[in-house]
């Protein structure tokens, strides 16, 4: 099937709009195709989503979205960018009605899913009501099955969310551009200002619309201007409260990217990682990946989609320039007053066809030439916004090629338009081909998740942290154990504080870096989760009589440990020890182990009960100096929640490079403070942030009024 740039209908009359709409959505669901597509884009984003990673953004995210649902809270941020300020919380309000009915955050994870998956079949109306049922086939097939936007798009994630609203956005300015109709300016801000609230990198596509206030000014009415500053300010009034309450001090970080900046080639690499066939960066390593298998063979097309790529780009910025260019000098030609062709804007603009492409060139080139100046580290979801351009231009290059007036073109256009159709169907292929194996390999488990050390963050799947909490509830009711205790590092701190709330049992959920928690006498031997890379949490529980119990396997890592932890009562009792006033009690003496990366080992009464809340946390912070030519050790310990009469476990990490003799005695500093989701009232608005608040340390007593406590070795 052929097609031209130049056949695409402009404005229809109003009295055929309902008739032409009804006509065009009769001829998408006659294409079987379409059906196939969704069939094969809602499988592979879709599929086992339990095996989706579920770390400290997703968690932080659901989490918000879950307490603003049952909390009533109004939310006005939504986690921290990298660089330091607040992200706009529109992906909080789309993940809420997710959270209405389930705590799981799979219902999360699933919506960010769907929405790809929709993006896939708007994309296929897209190109096919302005460019062919051709050119929709290839463009939707390529951006359907290419495995980075994939990949991403499986992740409960705000940047993941956003390829429908890019699409929406296009279709948008298309209807003023392309068709010329009116009411196109306050649907295209509005779905600017929702992108926003994805990554703020997004206001990039505000270059593009003002390319299209250029190109049909004479579609936008003053009320259209007036609706689009209503809807923006809506969209961003919960966002503009948090710059309220917080004095705008986060401006400056916000405009960063104007000062100190380099040039370079990220983005543009990270754009051909977009259209690649495999979503990593360098061959897998795993014996039994699929990926490893396939990727000496997808290799070659890696390099033929970025030569088609540039390419397409090429021949389409030089078709929409040479057809501007013939408009321009036939206008010149049959201007018959003496009144210059540029004094008419409306005669200077390219034909609708025309800006239309010229729209899909600028949302493919300029969001890859501006962040090629950039002053902070940008990522591979810094261009999610581009996406699915490259692949929408590829599926339009045969038809571009095949519209060009020339006798001898012609003669060549038919067989060279064939093989570059079986091209774009080998590329169909070997993307799916690369999706599958990623798909196959991050359910399997035949992956590294780069764990290997307590300070190492790993990719942690979501179905991996349900098992060991669905085990440790199935033990708990197996030995008829009262409490769960979940010993977290680094990655799994965040999703098992979350997680840990909505567990059957009581649960107490804590960082296993330096510290163990033991419970009280009357709760009896607990269940204790250990974190698969807490190295120090283990030695601790075994220090401790803990009876490993089994594991719970992980995808692609070392799996989680189960214990019987025993309560306090078993182990030496502290009820003779001095007081660090007012929350704990020390053992009378501490512990001492030579040849141990923890030598000092303290055991700690707590004596108060400390309440569970939701995203609140107790830390306790402590120094021993040990001796005056090495300097003080330092620990702490992080809580949801404790019972008086728990026991903390406190261990002291020593640096390699200090060879310290056994000492008699240790001095003990100690402060404590609460850490809980800051959500101040601002005016009648209960809001929710994603910042945390802390209370004033207050530092522990000893017996003699004195902030130091001396402890012997025992």
């Amino acid at each position: 099937m052929s097609f031209s740039i130049d056949t695409i209908r402009s404005k229809p009359t109003k009295d055929h709009e309902t008739k032409l709409f009804r006509s065009y959505l009769w001829s998408i669901l006659r294409n079987w195709e379409f059906y196939v597509l969704l069939l094969i884009a809602g499988w592979l984003r879709l599929y086992h989503l339990g095996s989706s990673e579920f770390n400290t953004d997703q968690a932080a995210l659901f989490r918000m979205a879950y307490d603003a649902v049952h909390q009533g809270l109004l939310p006005v941020t939504s986690n921290e960018a990298s660089i330091g300020f607040a992200n706009a919380p529109g992906s909080i309000y789309l993940l809420m009605p997710a959270t209405l009915f389930t705590s799981n955050p799979i219902a999360g994870t699933l919506l960010t899913g769907s929405l790809a998956t929709l993006s896939v079949a708007i994309t296929y109306i897209f190109v096919h009501k302005y460019y062919g049922r051709m050119a929709a086939i290839f463009a939707t097939f390529l951006y359907a099955v290419a495995p980075l936007p994939l990949n991403y798009s499986r992740t409960l994630w705000q940047p993941n969310m956003m390829y429908l609203f890019t699409m929406l956005f296009i279709f948008a300015l298309f209807r003023g551009v392309v068709e010329r109709r009116k009411g196109w300016f306050f649907p295209a801000c509005l779905l600017l200002s929702i992108l926003y609230q994805m990554h703020p990198t997004t206001i990039i596509l505000g270059s593009v619309l003002c390319l299209a206030v250029l190109l049909a000014p004479t579609t936008i009415r003053w009320r259209d201007m007036f609706y689009a500053c209503l809807g923006v300010g809506i969209v961003f009034f919960p966002y503009l409260l948090w710059q309220l309450l917080t004095g705008f001090h986060e401006l400056p970080l916000m405009v960063m990217q104007s000062r100190a900046a380099l040039i370079d080639k990220q983005a543009i690499f990270f754009e051909g990682l977009l259209l690649g066939p495999y979503s990593i960066r360098s061959r897998p390593s795993y014996p039994q990946s699929f990926g490893k298998l396939f990727y000496p063979y997808l290799q070659p097309f890696e390099y033929l989609i970025l030569a088609l790529a540039l390419v397409t780009i090429i021949v389409l910025s030089g078709t929409v320039l040479w057809r501007w260019y013939q408009q321009i000098r036939d206008r010149r030609k049959a201007e018959e007053t003496r009144q210059r062709f540029w004094q008419s804007w409306e005669s200077f603009m390219p034909r609708p066809a025309v800006a239309g492409l010229a729209i899909l060139c600028a949302w493919q080139i300029l969001p890859v030439l501006i962040l090629t100046r950039h002053s902070a580290p940008i990522f591979p979801q810094y261009l999610f916004m581009t996406v699915p351009a490259p692949f929408i231009l590829i599926g339009l290059l045969p038809g571009t090629l095949g519209s060009w007036d020339n006798a001898r073109w012609q003669r060549i256009a038919k067989p060279l338009l064939r093989a570059l159709y079986v091209v774009l169907a080998f590329l169909v292929l070997a993307q799916l081909m690369g999706s599958v194996a990623n798909i196959r390999d991050k359910t399997q488990g035949y992956f590294r998740d780069h764990g290997s050390q307590e300070s190492a963050s790993y990719y942690e799947a979501l179905d991996s942290s349900l098992a060991v909490l669905e085990k440790a509830e199935a033990l708990a009711d197996q030995y008829h154990a009262r409490r769960i205790l979940i010993a977290t590092d680094r990655s799994t701190e965040l999703s098992m504080y979350y997680l840990g709330e909505h567990t059957r049992y009581p649960t107490t959920v804590y960082r296993a870096d330096t510290c163990l928690l033991m419970p009280r006498k009357e709760d009896g031997p607990a269940i204790l989760i250990m974190a698969p890379y807490a190295r120090t949490g283990k030695a601790l529980a075994l220090l401790n009589a803990a009876k490993l119990l089994g594991e719970s396997a992980r995808l692609g890592g070392s799996p989680y440990l189960l214990y019987a932890l025993p309560s306090a009562s078993t182990n030496e009792e502290t009820s003779s020890g001095p007081v660090f006033a007012p929350q704990l009690q020390a053992a009378p003496s501490v512990v001492w182990q030579d040849g141990s990366e923890s030598p000092l080992v303290t055991r700690w009464t707590v004596r108060q009960p400390y309440e569970p809340g939701s995203g609140k946390r107790y830390v306790y912070e402590m120094h021993a100096q040990i001796s005056d030519t090495v300097a003080s050790l330092n620990s702490s310990c992080t809580l949801s929640n404790a019972q008086a009469g728990d026991q903390l476990i406190v261990s002291f990490q020593l640096s390699p490079t200090n060879h310290v003799t056994r000492p008699q005695k240790v001095a003990f500093q100690a402060r404590t403070y609460t850490m809980e989701p800051y959500n101040p009232t601002y005016g009648p608005f209960h809001l929710a942030t994603h910042r945390l608040v802390s209370s004033s340390p207050a530092s522990m007593l000893a017996p003699d009024g004195s902030t130091l406590l001396t402890l012997p070795i025992s």
